[in-house]
């Protein structure tokens, strides 16, 4: 989907390249993706996104998808083709979209992924503001370590500073 900004009516599908992913990302067919807030300012022309963050051009919206890997990186592991994940990533409104390896997380067997793709970019706010960077990966072996035993967080909504 491409947004130029103005009214809803400039919103239009279109067909584009399939994304190359590199060696540290997943390829995923996305069944659903989530429009937030960030997308409702980008077609007033409110906000760009910092098309290097995202690694999408700035007129493609969606922030948040889930859907099912069909193709892996080079030097991921842990994730195989055919998994369901969920993830942040920018251009979510698309058939194909690559993601870092380290901004999906897996769908929960008992999840589906209409609910999933509505929750990547809460999840990654509550990690981002609880230990500083927007990694789940090191989030999940900083609990980990072992002065991290024994402490509990409840961590009920995150938001980005």
């Amino acid at each position: 989907m491409v947004v130029s900004a103005g009214e809803p009516v400039r919103w239009q599908l279109t067909d584009g390249p399939e994304p190359v992913i590199g060696p540290a990302d997943l390829l995923v067919r996305v069944v659903a993706a989530g429009l937030n807030r960030a997308d409702l300012l980008m077609r007033r022309g409110d906000y760009v996104p910092d098309s290097a963050d995202w690694r999408v051009p700035a007129d493609r919206v969606g922030f948040e998808m889930a859907g099912h890997v069909v193709a892996v990186g080079a030097q991921v592991r842990g994730v195989d083709v055919g998994q369901p994940v969920m993830a942040q990533t920018g251009g979510a409104c698309a058939e194909l979209v690559a993601v870092d390896h380290r901004s999906a997380l897996p769908v929960p067997d008992a999840d589906d992924l209409v609910r999933a793709a509505g929750r990547p970019s809460g999840l990654h706010a509550i990690v981002d503001s609880t230990f500083g960077f927007d990694d789940a990966e090191r989030a999940a072996a900083r609990l980990a370590e072992p002065d991290s035993c024994g402490k509990v967080v409840l961590r009920h909504d995150g938001a980005r500073p």
